[in-house]
């Protein structure tokens, strides 16, 4: 957008309350990451803010007519947007600077605080004793420019960042999060992010690679995880199968060792049609 600021009417901007409230929990994150501090984030001469640059961060996008970096700089000369929303106007280079001064993990933080306001409220209420969260992830490709060299991809034109997703069933929401190069393995960055007692779920990319499983076991987690249809599949012990499972369409439920040259570790093997063949480990 680069119509003059005067075009910005405030009666097309909304979503100050919400600003007020993400500052507040902003504030709880910093007190808790103050060891994260970087040194580009103490500089005197710095009049741009953390709590500011990424308040407009949200602001932006709680406001259709913002449409680029330029038209929130622009915003930001009002006056009641520096009263509500950034303490001072923001210049393009302060804002385009900022992206490497300030740490993510500060917003991060936040939407882990926010997560956990969310209540238990969605899906088959058994569920709720299985584990403390049941937590989908997977990853997805972001385009990004050419000048990003460090979204390794296909090559020095096409460069792309991966984004990997926690996301909470029962509470519906984002709960972790991690950016890389396009390049990283998915079971690597998940391994890193692990929480004692959480459920797992994923695709079967996951499930590529038996021996990632035993990453669960150390972490004290549990997963469920798609594998290959054409897995190879020691079988140890069938279970019978209950009015229960019959009901919902499992076709059989099985303790097995995986691989050709097996795992060490049975695991247990649950399948219902059309193909699904999974493992878990709870």
């Amino acid at each position: 957008m680069r119509r003059p600021n005067k075009d910005i009417a405030l009666k097309d901007l909304q979503g100050f309350k919400i600003i007020k409230k993400f500052q507040k929990f902003l504030n709880q994150a910093q007190a808790q990451l103050q060891d994260h501090i970087q040194p580009t984030e103490r500089d005197p001469k710095r009049k741009l803010s953390k709590r500011d640059y990424f308040s407009l961060f949200i602001f932006a996008f709680l406001n259709p007519v913002i449409k680029s970096m330029r038209g929130l700089c622009e915003a930001s000369k009002l006056n009641k947007i520096q009263d509500k929303v950034s303490s001072n106007s923001v210049s393009l280079g302060s804002f385009s600077e900022a992206q490497n001064c300030f740490n993510p993990k500060l917003l991060l933080s936040t939407i882990k605080i926010l997560a956990k306001r969310f209540d238990f409220s969605f899906g088959d209420k058994r569920l709720y004793k299985l584990a403390k969260e049941l937590v989908a992830v997977d990853g997805t490709l972001i385009r990004a420019l050419p000048r990003m060299s460090w979204a390794l991809w296909q090559d020095d034109l096409h460069r792309s960042a991966k984004l990997h997703l926690h996301y909470a069933f029962l509470r519906q929401s984002v709960i972790d999060a991690s950016l890389t190069d396009a390049k990283s393995c998915e079971r690597a960055e998940l391994a890193k992010h692990l929480e004692k007692g959480y459920l797992y779920t994923a695709d079967r990319y996951y499930g590529g690679n038996y021996s990632f499983f035993t990453i669960f076991d150390k972490a004290e987690s549990h997963f469920v995880i798609r594998i290959r249809n054409d897995a190879v599949i020691q079988e140890l012990e069938t279970f019978p199968l209950t009015e229960a499972d019959k009901k919902d369409g499992i076709v059989y439920d099985k303790k097995v060792l995986l691989g050709k040259e097996p795992t060490e570790q049975p695991y247990r093997n649950r399948s219902e049609p059309p193909l699904f063949v999974g493992v878990c480990n709870f």
